[in-house]
């Protein structure tokens, strides 16, 4: 089996992309990750943002909470790569879902891991399952199912989800479309039984044999999408109104911000000192001048107590005058962690500078 990095696992580094999390790992350490959660039965709630999730997650909080509450959140896109770089962050490497399912699908081991397939078109599904079942490398087929078409709720029934956790896959496979599918996970998560569960929609296409990848080259330069088109025309028009909104996201918001870092940039060390102050059922937390790269390891590590009492956390701003992805990175992980304990996460005291820089990066839900 891939070997667990732990340190992935506990406090990653991790930045904010237009109000999106994003995990700074490389392949091998996204497949470890999900690997040891497969193999230890550790929920892991996979996503794998691309370009579409990124425009689509604006205007759609839904999908963006999903993101959020994710455990893993990979950069599957090389937009999401070059707009990190235009913001100053060189993220290791793009983490193909597909990639990352083969990179497992192809590992050698005594025990493989056993998949469930959940939507597709068609018999998609139940191929891609045939396929995994007989091939017992580092993935085995255990079962499919094509619920049709329906929403959440209607494909939510109990039924349905026990045929899912009586399989007793360690890795469930959805194809429902990113927003349907990703609002499925959310809906359900707490009820199904199998450890690692993430959209991946093209994987069940490509391990059935009914989509082609595109070359390694292509894929490289970020013309995967050229070749996606040859294959499934259907999806040019999605392509299109996504690239033009990357223009216009580009040009109003991230090139604002990209302005806002070069001018803004600290002179000084980053301080790491903060101030926790606990009510009966609230937590502020006072944060320093800076929230960057240089201080998000051990800001979380000091927010770890906060974050274990359950408790609604409110962010006191009044002395932030900086904040660059990584610092957004350490909001969006607080955030997941105060979701996940069923509490709120707000922002108090922002100066309007740092309103702004909220608003670039659709995050101003979090303002009080």
């Amino acid at each position: 089996m891939i070997a667990p990095d732990h340190s992935s696992m506990t406090l990653p580094g991790i930045i904010g992309l237009a109000g999106l999390p994003v995990h700074a790992v490389d392949l091998q350490k996204a497949a470890a990750t999900v690997d040891a959660a497969a193999a230890r039965g550790v929920r892991c709630f996979l996503s794998t943002p691309n370009l579409n999730f990124l425009i689509a997650s604006q205007t759609n909080p839904l999908l963006r909470q999903s993101v959020v509450m994710s455990d893993l959140s990979v950069a599957d896109g090389m937009p999401l790569l070059w707009l990190a770089r235009l913001l100053g962050v060189r993220l290791p490497e793009r983490v193909a879902g597909s990639d990352l399912f083969q990179l497992l699908r192809e590992q050698r081991c005594e025990e493989p891991h056993k998949v469930f397939f959940f939507g597709g078109e068609g018999d998609a599904a139940e191929v891609a399952y045939r396929r995994l079942a007989n091939e017992r490398l580092g993935l085995v087929g255990v079962g499919a199912l094509n619920p049709g078409f329906g929403d959440v709720l209607s494909l939510s029934e109990p039924d349905i989800l026990e045929q899912i956790n009586s399989s007793g896959a360690d890795v469930l496979v959805v194809s429902l479309g990113a927003a349907k599918g990703q609002a499925w996970i959310l809906h359900n998560f707490a009820a199904l039984k199998v450890p690692v569960v993430s959209h991946l929609g093209a994987v069940v296409n490509f391990v059935a044999g009914r989509v082609a990848r595109a070359p390694a080259w292509m894929q490289r330069l970020g013309l995967e999408w050229v070749w996606r088109i040859a294959e499934e025309p259907k999806l040019w028009r999605r392509y299109l109104s996504d690239g033009l909104a990357l223009i216009g996201l580009v040009f109003t918001k991230v090139l604002a911000y990209t302005l806002w870092l070069w001018m803004q940039a600290p002179k000084t060390t980053a301080s790491t000192e903060l101030h926790i102050k606990e009510s009966s059922d609230h937590v502020e937390v006072c944060l320093p001048a800076a929230l960057s790269r240089a201080n998000q390891a051990s800001l979380m590590e000091q927010l770890l107590p906060a974050i274990a009492m359950g408790k609604g956390l409110s962010l006191n701003m009044a002395q932030v005058s900086y904040i660059d992805p990584a610092g957004l990175g350490l909001i969006l992980w607080l955030e997941h962690h105060v979701l996940h304990a069923g509490r709120e996460l707000t922002i108090t005291q922002a100066s309007p500078a740092i309103q702004r820089v909220l608003r670039w990066n659709n995050m101003t839900h979090l303002v009080a």
